[in-house]
């Protein structure tokens, strides 16, 4: 979760490179009971990047098992002008071979218990 998150703050990093590196080609993912694409992930890097926003990941569980996963984390706004809620995210899925995601669900919320979108 590190890594990604320093990745996408990386504007050296081509968008897509950052997704490539973390996700399958045919990944499936949700996030708050939305299917959400590839496209649209690359779309919300480029967006941060935009905004400025920056966030600090603090994991507090983690558990892989025979090609399943469950984190659950923290997100914490680092910067003071635009900076959004603090966020409490739950991921779970499956990875691939290789290691990286293949499907994940993603349920997030802030920090006063409201559904992020």
């Amino acid at each position: 979760m590190t890594q990604y998150n320093e990745l996408s703050d990386d504007e050296s990093m081509d968008p897509q490179a950052v997704i490539d590196m973390f996700h399958t080609e045919d990944a499936m993912m949700r996030v708050n009971h939305r299917v959400k694409t590839a496209t649209e992930t690359v779309e919300q890097i480029r967006r941060f990047r935009r905004t400025k926003r920056r966030y600090d990941v603090s994991v507090e569980q983690s558990v892989v098992h025979e090609g399943a996963f469950a984190v659950r984390y923290t997100l914490s706004p680092i910067n003071h002008r635009g900076a959004g809620p603090r966020l409490n995210v739950s991921d779970f899925g499956r990875l691939a071979a290789d290691s990286r995601i293949r499907r994940m669900v993603a349920h997030v919320q802030t920090e006063n218990g409201a559904w992020s979108t």
